[in-house]
C-alpha cells in the first residue's frame, strides 16, 4: 500500500521515478522496488521520499479509503 501511495503522489506531481529518486537521494531501482511492493523502506527512507515529494512524512503515510478524505469518517473537522 505504501508503494502505491508513493507512486500516486509522484505521478500527481508529474515526477518520473528518476526525478523523485534524485530528490530523495535514493537509487532509482530501489524506488521502483518500493513502488512495486518488493521492498519495505526504513523510516529514514520514508522521510527522504517525503522530502523529495515536498510533503510531510505524515501525509505520505496517510492512507484513506477511496473517495474519502484522510480525516475521520471522510468528514473534515471545522
Amino acid at each position: 500500500m505504501l508503494g502505491q501511495r508513493i507512486r500516486t503522489l509522484r505521478k500527481s506531481l508529474g515526477l518520473s521515478q528518476e526525478e523523485l529518486a534524485a530528490r530523495s537521494e535514493i537509487h532509482t531501482t530501489y524506488l521502483s522496488s518500493l513502488e512495486c511492493g518488493k521492498r519495505n523502506p526504513t523510516i529514514g527512507v520514508i522521510f527522504s521520499i517525503a522530502h523529495g515529494l515536498g510533503l510531510p512524512a505524515s501525509e505520505l503515510l496517510t492512507i484513506s479509503p477511496r473517495g474519502k478524505s484522510p480525516t475521520k469518517g471522510g468528514v473534515r473537522n471545522s
